[in-house]
């Protein structure tokens, strides 16, 4: 069995019927989901729907109502032809101190000679970010932008690298090569890495030795880029191949590294499905 979890800070209050139009709307997304138009057996209340298809595809939705909290949440469980199901967690948990969002995917093999694989980061983590349901985690806004660090932003950058910006979501450092060149391109792995890690920017080449002084000479610098933890862990540190003349691999190292990263981490504020179905 193979894992992608993240966990993201909600920006406001999620109704029971934005929760379920958002599911549908998520779940009409997928071209191979036929639970919404080909059901073959369901089961609804109040709190709770089930549906399942023809080819055994399944759709939980619940819904908890506490005293000082409440948690919604929906499990999609999709057969593909190579004897794995595909399954999708996604579980808003709202209470008085903090609200949040758990996404978590698993590949499961249903047959016994299957090949497991990790799961891609659902488009749902997509579609919430748009949606501007996802809101500031520690300092920054969690965005599927970069984050330009400007000349004079020396102690942001150092924070970024050194913990104190975020609470839960790791942040990537770029820095510049000679000729102030990005060792990748930035937007791109910004989009990839989207509600699952903050992506920060250098602003030159010189700013890397100043950031030196401020990080004990933690930083990545001379086109390096770098993981690290939001209390300031170092996960990873890489430079691009000579061969890798657009920085494609680097991003997809860059990729896997967070999201193994993260996934590894338990949920801070929120309810896991399995909580919600206890």
């Amino acid at each position: 069995m193979s894992i992608f979890a993240t966990e993201l800070p909600l920006a406001k209050t999620i109704s029971k019927q934005d929760f379920v139009a958002a599911t549908i709307a998520w779940i009409r997304g997928i071209s191979r989901s036929r639970v919404l138009e080909d059901i073959s057996a369901q089961e609804l209340y109040d709190d709770e729907v089930w549906l399942e298809s023809e080819q055994g595809e399944t759709l939980s939705i619940k819904s908890l109502l506490l005293k000082d909290s409440e948690v919604f949440g929906a499990r999609l469980e999709l057969p593909d032809p190579f004897g794995r199901r595909w399954r999708t967690e996604f579980v808003v948990t709202q209470g008085t101190r903090s609200s949040g969002l758990r996404v978590r995917g698993q590949c499961v093999a249903a047959d016994p000679n299957a090949i497991v694989e990790t799961p891609k980061k659902p488009h749902i983590i997509r579609q919430v970010i748009e949606d501007n349901w996802i809101g500031i985690d520690g300092e920054i806004t969690v965005s599927s932008d970069p984050i330009f660090v400007s000349e004079n932003e020396v102690n942001t950058a150092a924070k970024s690298i050194s913990g104190g910006t975020s609470i839960l979501l790791p942040t990537l450092y770029v820095s510049r090569g000679n000729n102030d060149e990005l060792p990748l391109d930035v937007d791109y792995i910004a989009k990839k890495l989207s509600g699952i890690c903050h992506v920060f920017v250098e602003p030159s080449r010189g700013f890397s030795f100043e950031l030196m002084e401020a990080t004990t000479r933690k930083n990545p610098y001379g086109g390096a880029v770098g993981i690290f933890s939001s209390d300031g862990m170092q996960v990873i540190r890489a430079l691009r191949r000579s061969n890798d003349l657009d920085g494609e691999a680097l991003a997809e190292f860059c990729e896997r590294s967070a999201v193994k990263y993260v996934s590894g981490l338990a949920a801070r504020n929120c309810w896991e499905w399995q909580d919600l179905q206890e």
